[in-house]
């Protein structure tokens, strides 16, 4: 539903803008009359001088967006709003509003999941991170925090999932296969240390699903549990990896893909060392 409003909130806001301000007194009734009683207002906040943040929920998918309204609610506006400087405001508003709703939500259904830990207890920064074994942009963003693991300033949990391809579950049964958390980081270091770039492949063979021993069909059911926890809120996490955090003021939040350059630094001194 979200993607038809885009498409027309503009053109409407721009070609009615008069009727608009004079026919609703306030954000509520422009938003329902935009998108036909479709959608609600969750939160709103100052975007700019000029413009209001609105945070919209679909009322029958449930997903929210951010929009963005002025002072007379006589315009619904979509998309980004960059500064002079090239600084993307609307990322920041998403981070905060929108990352921050799912993380909450995402953090109360983490015991639900399967994960293993890499580094040490005392990291000043600590992150749960779920990778398909297959995934390219997960194996990037592997290697990028190893230094920092071994230096002793993060603290990973790894959840494994598998859904990219084929032999994912697999994959990620055989590195969840070890009997203690040392043993299932060298599965994973060896995965990453052979993973093939050129045909996005994991390193190591797939634990084969046919067996019928009883621990076999457990591990399986972790990963397929994994993997349920990350599809429940695909929408919002969009691919693997995601990083789950607790910022320094204690408020879960996370961050899409392999987190290239800055991006990662910037994350990085925004963990606590709290899970």
């Amino acid at each position: 539903m979200f993607k038809k409003i885009i498409i027309t909130s503009l053109v409407i806001g721009s070609i009615f803008n008069v009727a608009l301000a004079k026919d609703t007194s306030n954000v509520d009734k422009l938003v329902s009359k935009i998108t036909k009683g479709n959608a609600v207002v969750q939160k709103t906040f100052r975007a700019t001088n000029e413009l209001t943040g609105l945070v919209l929920q679909d009322k029958k998918s449930g997903e929210s967006v951010i929009a963005y309204t002025n002072k007379d609610a006589g315009y619904l506006v979509f998309g980004n709003i960059l500064t002079k400087d090239g600084v993307n405001l609307s990322q920041k508003f998403s981070q905060k509003y929108l990352n921050s709703m799912v993380a909450k939500q995402a953090y109360s259904e983490l015991k639900t999941t399967t994960w293993f830990s890499q580094g040490s207890d005392k990291a000043k920064h600590k992150a749960y991170i779920l990778m398909d074994p297959n995934c390219i942009f997960c194996h990037r963003l592997y290697d990028r925090v190893q230094s920092l693991i071994k230096k002793g300033e993060l603290q990973v949990r790894w959840i494994l999932v598998g859904f990219l391809k084929p032999s994912s579950a697999g994959i990620s049964a055989h590195i969840l296969s070890g009997k203690t958390a040392q043993e299932k980081v060298k599965l994973l270091a060896q995965n990453e240390k052979e993973f093939q770039d050129n045909s996005e492949q994991g390193g190591i063979t797939p634990l084969d699903e046919k067996k019928s021993d009883i621990l076999t069909a457990s591990i399986f059911a972790n990963v397929k549990k994994n993997t349920n926890f990350f599809m429940k809120h695909a929408k919002s996490f969009i691919g693997t990896p995601t990083t789950l955090y607790r910022t320094k003021d204690g408020s879960p939040t996370f961050q899409k893909g392999a987190l290239p350059g800055k991006l990662l630094d910037d994350a990085i001194a925004d963990m606590s060392s709290n899970w």
